[in-house]
């Protein structure tokens, strides 16, 4: 095992192998020492093959409780552990390694196996696999080897008389199903979950007894045909049905801090910025994750908590990615329906304090350290004003509609009014459309005319011909669907501005002519009889 030759030392490993395995336990104890002490040197070497050849030699120590034993290694067996974990993981080979991927693969099925094999085999030793691997699974430093962690935790939790509640675990399965595709993990991700409590409540159990079935079904009958939109709902329904019956405000309040805490392991740019498939991933479950806090968020009753998570959405969200602002514009929207007032306090302060180029207060979203403040406060800008149509399309109408023309819509008409970018229109427009949808007769049960609606109109129409170039080519698909919905409301406008609106849209370019006859007809304004 001392010997510089890699070829010596992987020999001498697979000797001492054999002897441990096959040898009475006084002709090993007296050497026991050494060879733990040796072996604990080689765990940071680099060659795969001897790494590969210490995973028999771990698996030898712990099957005869060598590793438990706290005089020949005090330390214990954790470290052994996590080396066989980091072997089920990609690994990264030093140049000019003559391992082929296909040993490679064959290496890590090994480290695979051998985990299992130790989490199904050495009684021992689960407490401890038990608390190592769900340490691992909470952080995404292990994310290569989920599969054989989940595995391993659903075999251990099975065997546990009772369990302890593992909130943590919960919600980051949660993220984790935002792509149960690869490697089927989202069947071993729930075949876990239904092996956990979430909580103490145990009200829980009829959640789990119905919803845990039809998730596993609803995931083998469409892996092929897989629908993310359906499977999304199908997950927000399992946490709202699950918050519903538990009833309890102290496991909201833990699921909203474990939450928080999980979105800050998202923060990592590693992990976020390369663009690999890898990173998608990543995106997926923190945007996921984001949307799933705000539903938790609507069964918190103390104000101070749903204020400060709401900072938390808001700052976990790089203004670079613009899929990201409409995630955090979901999140919000999802909030809205309990708390539309301190939401709507919220995109106050942020108007305010922020993008009116307060710059003492825009340095509280720690998000901007590394970009221009300019362009900082203009992403910031679209996300408000898409926070807001998203509030428009979830937050009851009873509250919604008092407000939606003073605080919302002159708010978001004079952004539209003073846009310097194509960006802010677009999402000025969106929430135009979506405003009007909400003071639709179908939703309006109150009755509530938007008084402004003329001018409105007016503002929304003039877009068609403020601007030229390919680019905002893309704004005429939105101005007419806004201008229509604004034109169903009550009551019914005059004919003279029928026909400046119709003046306005065949004065066009030749380019859209045809888009704009037939959105014309669409919307009503003139019928082929006329």
């Amino acid at each position: 095992m001392k010997n510089n030759n890699d070829k010596e030392r992987i020999k001498a490993l697979l000797v001492i192998t054999h002897l441990i395995s096959y040898s009475g336990e006084q002709a090993i104890k007296r050497r026991c020492k050494d060879i733990v002490r040796h072996l604990n040197d080689m765990l940071n070497d680099h060659n795969i093959r001897i790494k590969k050849a210490l995973l028999k030699i771990i698996v030898a120590f712990s099957c005869r409780k060598i590793l438990l034993d706290k005089d020949v290694n005090p330390d214990g067996p954790d470290k052994y552990i996590e080396f066989i974990l980091k072997m089920c993981c990609r690994q990264v080979l030093p140049k000019n390694c003559d391992v082929e991927a296909q040993e490679l693969q064959d290496i890590q099925r090994s480290a695979d196996n051998t985990l299992y094999m130790l989490s199904t085999s050495v009684p021992e030793l689960e407490d401890i696999l038990w608390g190592l691997f769900i340490r691992s699974f909470l952080g995404i430093a292990f994310d290569d080897a989920l599969i054989i962690l989940l595995r391993c935790l659903t075999h251990l939790a099975s065997k546990k008389e009772k369990t302890k509640s593992s909130e943590a675990a919960f919600v980051r399965c949660l993220a984790l199903l935002a792509n149960p595709l690869p490697s089927f993990r989202g069947t071993y991700i729930i075949n876990f979950l239904k092996n956990i409590r979430p909580c103490d409540v145990d009200s829980y159990k009829t959640v789990w007894d119905t919803k845990i079935p039809q998730l596993l079904k609803y995931l083998e009958q469409n892996y092929d045909n897989f629908n993310p939109l359906e499977w999304q709902d199908l997950i927000f329904d399992f946490v709202t049905i699950l918050l519903e019956n538990v009833k309890n405000e102290s496991f909201n309040e833990i699921l909203v801090f474990k939450a928080k805490g999980q979105l800050e392991t998202y923060s990592d740019n590693r992990h976020t910025v390369n663009g690999n498939n890898d990173s998608v991933i990543k995106q997926m479950e923190k945007q996921f994750l984001l949307k799933c806090l705000a539903i938790i968020l609507c069964y918190i009753k103390d104000k101070d908590t749903v204020l400060q998570t709401l900072d938390n959405i808001l700052v976990s969200v790089k203004l670079t990615d613009y899929s990201e602002l409409h995630t955090c514009a979901e999140a919000v929207g999802i909030c809205s329906r309990a708390h539309l007032q301190l939401v709507l306090d919220k995109l106050f302060s942020i108007r305010k304090d922020i993008l009116t180029r307060k710059s003492s207060k825009f340095l509280h979203f720690s998000f901007m350290k590394d970009q221009k403040h300019d362009l900082g406060i203009e992403r910031l800008r679209y996300a408000v004003i898409r926070s807001y149509g998203e509030i428009c399309n979830e937050a009851p109408s009873d509250k919604l509609l008092r407000i939606i023309e003073s605080e919302i819509l002159s708010f978001v008409v004079s952004e539209l009014t003073g846009a310097k970018d194509f960006a802010t229109r677009r999402v000025c427009l969106k929430a135009i459309h979506s405003i009007a949808d909400a003071m639709h007769p179908n939703r309006n049960l109150l009755h509530i005319r938007l008084n402004g609606r003329d001018k409105v109109i007016e503002t929304v129409s003039s877009e068609m011909h403020l601007h030229s170039g390919p680019e905002y080519i893309e704004l005429f698909p939105l101005i007419i669907p806004a201008v229509t919905a604004l034109i169903r409301l009550p009551v019914q406008i005059e004919s003279d501005a029928r026909i400046v609106l119709l003046k306005c849209f065949l004065t066009t370019s030749t380019t859209l002519l045809l888009f704009t006859v037939r959105s014309i007809l669409k919307m009503g304004i003139i019928t082929m009889e006329n």
